[in-house]
């Protein structure tokens, strides 16, 4: 890659799903080179666009075979590989991590968007780790901004004491006014992307993002030289990373035990 220049052609459709499928055929139009996706459904989008393009995707919540992005890990065998947040054990992690937070946890909500493909997979795999702790889930589904403040209200009526958010783009983008109506009915709240505690969520524990994206320059590296997507192996997080929000615990009404501060990468005051 030494001694060239690359073009660049960003595509943002700033959290509206709808206009994936525009902006990926309108890559495939240009002819580029490779196509980077930071999200399930964005890779989704190119996936339909085009079949002979490399596509390197990052952010992928669930399992990349199940979603078919690919044969196996090992061997892609398509025009897409990258780099996939399926982690199955993280779930039961920020769990109990609520948990050690929460001693007298007892029921949670599950944040979601009906739209998320992984809509499926999340479900039962945030009830199977919450049952092995003793914990009831209640599902809350929102799709419009204006469904926040109403879902998590009910929520709490409901009982629930913590709320698990799904890495989702729609919920990414209204993560601040999520993270408000979880501290304003008193609701502990856990993601997996930091931006969630710095946006006042309580806690967060997933994937270095800035790590990911130099994890994923290696596999632009290696497709610009001329290696097949087919051929590079879809590889997983290496970097994990635990932020706390002390702020939003006050709003919640606990105090964070100095087990979780002593774990975490960062806190937030």
């Amino acid at each position: 890659m030494e001694e060239r220049d690359y073009e660049f052609e960003w595509r943002d459709a700033d959290g509206n799903n709808e206009r994936l499928a525009a902006h990926a055929g309108e890559l495939v139009r240009l002819n580029v080179d490779v196509i980077l996706t930071d999200s399930t459904n964005a890779a989704k989008a190119a996936q339909k666009a085009t079949a002979t393009i490399p596509i390197v995707f990052v952010g992928v919540g669930g399992d990349p075979i199940a979603a078919g992005f690919a044969n196996s890990l090992a061997r892609p065998g398509r025009n897409m590989t990258g780099l996939s947040n399926f982690a199955a054990d993280l779930t039961p992690k920020r769990m109990e991590l609520l948990k050690l937070a929460i001693p007298k946890l007892s029921r949670i909500a599950l944040l979601l968007n009906p739209g998320n493909p992984y809509y499926g997979t999340f479900v039962p795999q945030t009830r199977s780790a919450a049952n092995a702790i003793g914990v009831t889930v209640a599902v809350v589904d929102w799709n419009t901004v204006d469904d926040i403040n109403p879902a998590i209200a009910k929520a709490a009526r409901d009982g629930a004491q913590g709320i698990m958010i799904s890495a989702d783009i729609l919920h990414f983008e209204h993560r601040k006014q999520i993270c408000d109506a979880a501290n304003k009915y008193r609701i502990a709240s856990m993601s997996p992307l930091r931006q969630y505690a710095e946006a006042g969520c309580l806690m967060t524990y997933g994937a270095n993002v800035l790590a990911q994206y130099r994890q994923i320059a290696a596999f632009l590296g290696k497709i610009m030289k001329g290696a097949k997507p087919a051929d590079l192996p879809i590889e997983q997080p290496t970097t994990f990373e635990l932020v706390v929000n002390v702020k939003a615990a006050k709003a919640v009404g606990i105090t964070i035990p100095m087990e979780i501060l002593r774990r975490a990468d960062e806190v937030i005051q």
